[in-house]
């Protein structure tokens, strides 16, 4: 009790509350948090820009080249027009992105007449990854060498990255015709998934075993498949929230959970949307 009352007592004699200039090893912590404040401000110093033009002109040939060649914090932007590329292995930290951040300024169409694989892998890419205002057709995931899940975009082994203003269209897989999420736990806001085609799984958007899937204001409809549920699934152990989002959900096979929230989600919306940028500035 001695001790306690004397600690109290040093307090009220000029310390003050303890802080970063009175704490023990407080100029250990300041020094700390000033080398975290350069060291951030030197990768945001240091973050560039890829440019990319569809005649192969811009900072590199093609936008596969630009991912090769980018690091984290980097942003690989595209100018307006068609990129017929495939197998784009998006790497994290990165965003990748039309120049107008609309879908209908960029296509990337894998332009594949038989099954080789997905447009975008994404492999344990963290939640610092975007890809936003992309229209993205043409994959054909039904090779047992490239993999036959996702034709327009597979997420999986921990991914965490933010889709934005998307528009998966018109591509082909085993399973998961336009999106396919394994142990992963993506967000896509403002996107379109429609018009996607699979033969034994859901067309649209398959959520498989340990993985989230989590939509804002994003429509998934018309898909098509050999089944009864054409536009997705939610398997057991996984789970998916679905926010002012536009689905059929008799067009849905839930083994897992999910929720529908079409009037809270307008201000979670909002923050969403903001995640961008906010990474760019705090990668």
């Amino acid at each position: 009790m001695r001790r306690g009352r004397g600690r109290s007592s040093k307090l009220g004699h000029g310390e003050g509350p303890l802080s970063l200039e009175n704490a023990p090893g407080g100029t250990m912590v300041r020094i700390f948090f000033a080398l975290v404040f350069l060291i951030a401000s030197y990768s945001q110093a240091c973050a560039r820009t890829w440019h990319v033009e569809p005649d192969g002109s811009g900072d590199a040939p093609t936008i596969a080249a630009a991912i090769d060649s980018s690091v984290a914090g980097d942003v690989i932007e595209m100018a307006c027009g068609t990129y017929i590329e495939w197998g784009l292995l998006v790497k994290s930290g990165i965003t990748i992105r039309s120049e107008t951040g609309q879908p209908d300024c960029v296509t990337i169409d894998g332009n594949q007449p038989t099954g080789f694989g997905s447009i975008f892998g994404c492999w344990s890419v963290d939640n610092t990854t975007v890809i936003e205002g992309l229209t993205i057709t043409g994959g054909r995931a039904y090779d047992l060498t490239y993999g036959m899940a996702g034709g327009g975009m597979v997420i999986s082994s921990g991914s965490d990255l933010t889709v934005k203003r998307c528009q998966i269209t018109g591509n082909y897989a085993k399973a998961g015709g336009g999106v396919s999420i394994s142990l992963s736990h993506p967000t896509f806001v403002e996107c379109d998934i429609s018009e996607n085609e699979c033969e034994f799984y859901p067309g649209g958007v398959e959520v498989g075993l340990g993985a989230s899937f989590t939509a804002y204001e994003t429509s998934i409809l018309s898909n098509l498949s050999g089944l009864e549920y054409p536009d997705g699934s939610v398997r057991s152990g996984s789970e998916a929230f679905f926010y002012c989002c536009d689905i059929e959900v008799d067009n849905w096979f839930f083994e897992g959970s999910y929720l529908i929230d079409n009037e809270n989600c307008d201000p979670v919306g909002s923050k969403i949307q903001s995640w961008g940028s906010l990474k760019v500035l705090f990668r």
